[in-house]
């Protein structure tokens, strides 16, 4: 999969790679697979309702969600 970021930057995801993006900062301006072929999973998680359900169902898990994406999203998209 070719992403292109509108810095004029641009990202391949190939077998075995994992991409974890913070879509409220990363600014596409589009993505296509090059064969017309994808064979994988694609997540996209609403982090507050997720992170309200979390601490529904697990209240003493102390799991946070947004530190985690904070952790794995370091990169500042302009």
């Amino acid at each position: 999969m070719n992403l292109f970021l509108e810095n004029n930057e641009h990202a391949f995801l190939g077998r075995g790679d994992l991409s974890i993006v913070d879509l409220g900062k990363a600014s596409f301006k589009k993505s296509c697979i090059p064969m017309k072929k994808y064979v994988g999973l694609s997540l996209f998680i609403d982090i507050n309702v997720a992170q309200n359900q979390l601490i529904n169902i697990f209240p003493y898990g102390n799991i946070d969600l947004h530190k985690l994406r904070d952790r794995l999203c370091k990169m500042e998209y302009l």
